[in-house]
């Protein structure tokens, strides 16, 4: 399934916040998964937590420099869906 076909990548995302937490969640585990290269093995627990731990400092580093600025969820998922 194409997300730019049909009800488009906002459709899907709705549906997706519908569901129970314990399916979203599971959802989420799967589409992350997804993205792993074949080529390249999975992180572990403690890989991720430290990969994200840096990526957060990271992101709030350039925020606190000025190098980069936030946006209230809802017009940046105004923004995202705007593409389609």
């Amino acid at each position: 399934m194409s997300v730019s076909s049909g009800g488009g990548a906002k459709k899907v995302f709705s549906d997706a916040l519908a569901l129970p937490t314990p399916q979203r969640a599971e959802l989420v585990g799967r589409l992350l998964a997804s993205l792993d290269d074949d080529q390249t093995e999975a992180l572990d627990a403690a890989e991720w937590t430290a990969a994200w731990d840096a990526e957060i400092a990271r992101r709030v580093q350039a925020i606190e420099a000025g190098e980069s600025v936030s946006a209230p969820i809802d017009e940046a998922l105004e923004r995202i869906f705007a593409r389609e």
